[in-house]
């Protein structure tokens, strides 16, 4: 039995928007943020939001002759997300949302959820909304890479965010 069309590009994930953040970097406060207004894409790539990426420093002890390797800094992984123009209702909301946050360079805070029902918090900034185009009867689709200013934090009680305004 085959998979749905879109069962490995997108897996059930879905990604909202809104423009701003919460008073903290917790759970509660993300919730009551998210809590209405929030945009919703329709999403055809899933970027990654969990994880670091560090910088090395090594010490090279001649008379041990090892070189030994020690994690330095770190920084928040890009995140690259395949977006449509139009979400799942058919509007362009979230687009534009993103749009705006691009061009002001606004800090946003975004919730990712899982087909099995998790929910990953995490804020960070559009870097930029990259047309990849479309076929003759497709939404025209977007590359929206993400600069995460937080580590993604999944939540105890997941409540999916609320679009209504």
């Amino acid at each position: 039995m085959p998979f749905p069309a879109d069962f490995e590009t997108i897996a059930g994930t879905r990604l909202f928007i809104k423009p701003g953040r919460g008073t903290d970097n917790t759970e509660a406060a993300f919730e009551t943020f998210m809590a209405s207004g929030a945009f919703e894409f329709e999403v055809t790539q899933v970027g990654s939001i969990e994880g670091r990426e560090y910088n090395t420093s090594e010490l090279d002890v001649v008379s041990q002759g090892q070189v030994r390797e020690k994690l330095g800094n770190f920084k928040l992984p890009a995140s690259e997300w395949g977006v449509l123009e139009q979400g799942p209702d058919g509007e362009p909301d979230a687009y534009e949302a993103a749009l705006d946050a691009m061009r002001s360079r606004a800090i946003c805070s975004f919730a990712a959820v899982r087909q099995s029902g998790r929910v990953l918090y995490f804020t960070a900034q559009v870097r930029n909304l990259m047309e990849a185009g479309g076929g003759s009867n497709d939404n025209l689709t977007y590359t929206m890479p993400l600069l995460l200013q937080t580590e993604a934090f999944s939540a105890l009680t997941p409540v999916i965010p609320d679009t209504t305004p």
